[in-house]
């Protein structure tokens, strides 16, 4: 499945967006530009003007203590802060919500292999080794190397993550 391929899949479904943190801006913004049924939900009380700003884009919002109350969309996508095993989730599951993550769906997505480097120290360094050692590779194409380029490199914002995801040829 491409990246436009789910994207269109989410059509006419209504969308559960838990936390509205820098992890999950982008993927609210990219769901409601495809004028797909978007519900933030998040526990501050507030957004300020990032709550005006989705409002204005036709993003219903939950905040505050009740945000998880009622959590009933078609596809819900849960911020990585956020236990799996919380009540209102497993109510959802039951009611026939499809709990995922932003990560999660990038993975279902991806056109190539995934590489995965955890600890917590020597992260970058790690990264930066493997990007340069497979960009070297002589039997790489040229859209294999942008997209190492682009999703290989390790970023602070997961907006990068987002714009490299959907501008990466499938094959």
């Amino acid at each position: 499945m491409t990246f436009e391929e789910y994207l269109s899949s989410l059509k006419g479904k209504t969308v559960g967006v838990i936390g509205v943190g820098v992890s999950n801006r982008p993927l609210i913004e990219k769901l409601l530009e495809r004028g797909i049924d978007v519900t933030a939900r998040d526990k501050k009380e507030d957004l300020g003007e990032l709550g005006q700003a989705l409002t204005a884009q036709g993003c219903k919002l939950r905040l505050g203590s009740g945000y998880l109350a009622d959590l009933h969309e078609d596809v819900i996508f849960r911020t990585p802060g956020l236990r799996p095993d919380v009540p209102e989730l497993a109510a959802a599951v039951v009611g026939g919500s499809v709990i995922t993550s932003e990560m999660e769906a990038f993975f279902a997505v991806c056109p190539c292999p995934i590489l995965a480097v955890t600890g917590s120290d020597g992260k970058t360094t790690t990264t930066t080794i493997i990007s340069k050692l497979l960009v070297s590779m002589p039997f790489l194409t040229r859209q294999a190397i942008s997209a190492i380029r682009c999703c290989a490199t390790p970023r602070r914002s997961h907006r990068r993550i987002w714009r490299c995801w959907s501008s990466v040829p499938s094959s």
